[in-house]
């Protein structure tokens, strides 16, 4: 079977809900993808706002406030939303492997069981006396009670009290989320065993990722290449297509070929780039310190028809929304016209879409 590259990046924007049906509500979409990175909070946010039919910040926010998202140390040890009814079984499939890949940094920090379980205790007895508390409010428990709390002790402990069950992330307070009890927080959860964790897991992202490759799972997942053969095997509606002698994977049949040209201004962190382990079949390998300069901070980007042709930066001012995008070559009129349209569509999210100004700066 003839596959050409245009087709794959088109399969990639709709089974990324991108250029296709919205999905209904922000619970539906991290569930479609298994989970949205979250590293940064606010970003995050429109990663979920993108594939959301009418959807706002306020909308988002909510679901979280209503306990139906929940964000906290999944994939890859990092920071991601997650759908409420899935966080028990994917932190039972998750959680050993990150412990494990963590053990070197737990010596360095002085971490040790003994650490890991007087903290838990602290943390309990702390939230169920006061309720959702901060990083800095938990640290001070610390002090008193003489749990490590230097430098990124903290953090590396708060991770794995999550890592454990014991807590997830709660409402923000300010500018910084709280820590609650997942037993006070979300209602009883199914279990899974790991065989079938594994191919739900398969089955979800091959589906709302492929076509992919085995490569690209378990870079996302965080999985052995052992579980990841695995998951495939057991999830019978995966087909494999050959592009340029690689394997790729996608659940279910190929989508029709019928979409309209379309262009997104997507968030840092996006599944649509950092899905994947190799990423040059949407953004090309010389443009990859432009999105991705190193600190950790990938930039926002700019897709247009499946390709990352740019990155974007905004900023309000007196309740207009200024949207900067620094292309990596000449846009011509169409496209120009297609990323008005996704500033507009940010501006209508963030609730400030009635003065939306654009500018173009090749120098950025």
């Amino acid at each position: 079977m003839h596959i050409e590259k245009d087709t794959l990046k088109y399969w990639r924007l709709v089974v990324q809900k991108l250029n296709t049906q919205l999905l209904l509500r922000p619970e539906n979409v991290v569930e479609w993808f298994g989970g949205v990175q979250a590293q940064d909070y606010r970003w995050a946010k429109w990663s979920i706002g993108l594939r959301t039919d009418g959807c706002t910040d306020e909308v988002v926010e909510q679901a979280v406030q209503d306990h139906q998202v929940v964000r906290t140390w999944m994939f890859r040890g990092t920071l991601h939303f997650v759908s409420a009814d899935d966080l028990a079984w994917l932190t039972s499939l998750l959680a050993p492997g990150i412990i494990k890949s963590n053990a070197r940094r737990y010596r360095q920090l002085e971490l040790d069981d003994a650490a890991f379980v007087n903290s838990q205790k602290v943390i309990q007895q702390a939230i169920e006396a006061q309720g959702p508390l901060t990083r800095a409010e938990i640290k001070s428990y610390f002090e008193l009670a003489r749990v490590p709390a230097e430098g990124q002790q903290v953090p590396y402990l708060l991770q794995r009290a999550a890592l454990d069950g014991l807590i997830c992330q709660g409402p923000i307070s300010g500018s910084e989320p709280t820590y609650v009890l997942i037993s006070d927080w979300i209602e009883a959860q199914r279990s899974l065993d790991k065989a079938k964790a594994l191919e739900i897991l398969a089955m979800r992202y091959f589906l709302s990722h492929g076509p992919a490759t085995e490569q690209d799972f378990a870079w996302w997942a965080g999985l052995s290449a052992r579980e990841v053969r695995q998951a495939v095997e057991s999830v019978s509606a995966l087909a494999s297509i050959d592009f340029e002698g690689v394997r790729y994977w996608i659940n279910g049949n190929p989508p029709p070929i019928e979409g309209s040209d379309c262009a997104f201004l997507l968030p840092p962190f996006d599944n649509y780039l950092l899905g994947y382990k190799e990423r040059s079949l949407v953004l090309d390998p010389s443009y990859k310190k432009r999105v991705n300069p190193g600190g950790g901070m990938p930039k926002p980007t700019v897709m247009v028809n499946g390709s990352i042709l740019g990155t974007w930066k905004y900023k309000t001012k007196k309740g207009k929304l200024d949207i900067t995008c620094h292309p990596f070559r000449e846009l011509n009129s169409h496209e120009r016209k297609m990323i008005d349209y996704a500033a507009n569509r940010f501006g209508e999210f963030t609730s400030l879409y009635h003065d939306v100004q654009i500018t173009m700066d090749k120098e950025g």
